[in-house]
């Protein structure tokens, strides 16, 4: 048998990392880090976002001063796989599409 059909499973560290990745990519790009305004205020899609990993879980900011959100491992492969799509939206977002 190829070893081409054994695919090592990422830890959540390493897709915490790549969600890290595309969450910084699209925070830093204005084209897709799209100002909202409410009422008198604006809004980012994303201001200080980050993703890492604790315990069994991938856990996402994508606001600083609005916490973190923890993803299983399921659900971290599966926004993962979505931003690699080249989606832009958060984990919430993705899974009200599927």
């Amino acid at each position: 048998m190829s070893e081409a059909k054994y695919k090592k499973r990422k830890t959540l560290a390493e897709l915490a990392y790549e969600i890290n990745k595309h969450l910084t990519r699209i925070e830093a790009d204005p084209k897709l880090n799209k100002v909202r305004k409410r009422g008198g205020m604006t809004q980012q899609l994303l201001y200080s976002a980050g993703a890492g990993s604790r315990g069994n879980r991938v856990f996402v900011t994508y606001v600083s001063y609005q916490g973190t959100t923890g993803l299983t491992r399921e659900d971290a492969e599966k926004y993962l796989a979505a931003l690699d799509a080249g989606k832009v939206a958060r984990h919430f977002e993705v899974f009200r599409e599927t």
